[in-house]
C-alpha cells in the first residue's frame, strides 16, 4: 500500500525520475507517514500547491520568452494573450503587458493582435471584477474582430461580455448579447463557445425566475 502510495505522489507532482524521487519525494513521504493522517495531508497540499506555483513561474517566463523573441505575430499574439490572462489579478502588471502588445501590434498593423490584446484585457478586468473597464475593452476588441469578420473570436468576446451584464443584472442586455454569441459561433462552427454560451443563457433565465418568483 506504502508504495502504491508512493508511486502516486511521485506522479501527481510531475516527478519522472525515478531516482529523484527516492532522493526527494519518497523520503519526504516517509516523514508524512510518521506525522499522521492529518498532519501529512496539509503537508501533501503545501507540496502541490508549492510545486504548482513553481511550475506556472517558470511557464509564464518561457511565455514571455516566446513573445519576445518569435518573428510569427499570431505566436506573439498568443503568448501576450497568456501572458495578460495570468496577470488578471495584478491590475497593474496586466496593464502594464496590455500597453506594450497593444503598441507592439499597432506598429506592424497587426489588427488581430490588437484585438485579441483588448479581449485579453477585457478578460484580465472580469476576472478582477472591473465590469465597466471590462465592458469598454471587450467592445474595442469585437469592433476590431467585426471588420476582420471572425466570427469565433466574435462569439468568444461576446460570451465574456454577457457574463459582464449577467453580472450586473442587466439581465436583458445579457439575453441579447448571449444570443448574439450563439449566431456568431454557429456561423463559424464553433460548437464549444455555442455550447458555453447556451449554458450561460440558461442561467439568465433561470435566474429571472427566480426574480419572478420572489
Amino acid at each position: 500500500m506504502c508504495c502504491a502510495l508512493k508511486e502516486w505522489l511521485g506522479f501527481l507532482v510531475g516527478v519522472y525520475s525515478k531516482a529523484w524521487a527516492h532522493i526527494f519525494i519518497f523520503p519526504i513521504f516517509d516523514t508524512m507517514l510518521r506525522m499522521g493522517f492529518r498532519y501529512s495531508f496539509l503537508l501533501i497540499i503545501f507540496l502541490v500547491f508549492a510545486i504548482v506555483a513553481k511550475a506556472e513561474k517558470i511557464n509564464i517566463d518561457s511565455i514571455k520568452n516566446v513573445y519576445a523573441t518569435s518573428k510569427d505575430p499570431m505566436k506573439r499574439a498568443a503568448a501576450m494573450n497568456r501572458i495578460i490572462t495570468y496577470y488578471h489579478d495584478e491590475n497593474d502588471s496586466a496593464l502594464y503587458f496590455f500597453d506594450i502588445a497593444l503598441k507592439d501590434f499597432k506598429n506592424v498593423k497587426f489588427k488581430f493582435g490588437e484585438a485579441l490584446a483588448y479581449h485579453s484585457i477585457g478578460i484580465a478586468c472580469v476576472e478582477s471584477s472591473d465590469y465597466d473597464d471590462a465592458k469598454k475593452y471587450l467592445n474595442e476588441a469585437i469592433s476590431i474582430y467585426k471588420t476582420l469578420k471572425n466570427d469565433s473570436m466574435l462569439a468568444r468576446a461576446d460570451v465574456r461580455k454577457g457574463f459582464v451584464f449577467y453580472t450586473q443584472a442587466d439581465f436583458e442586455a445579457a439575453i441579447k448579447t448571449y444570443l448574439e454569441a450563439i449566431e456568431y459561433s454557429r456561423r463559424a462552427g464553433d460548437l464549444k463557445t455555442e455550447a458555453w454560451a447556451n449554458n450561460l443563457l440558461g442561467l439568465v433565465f433561470t435566474k429571472n425566475q427566480i426574480l419572478i418568483i420572489k
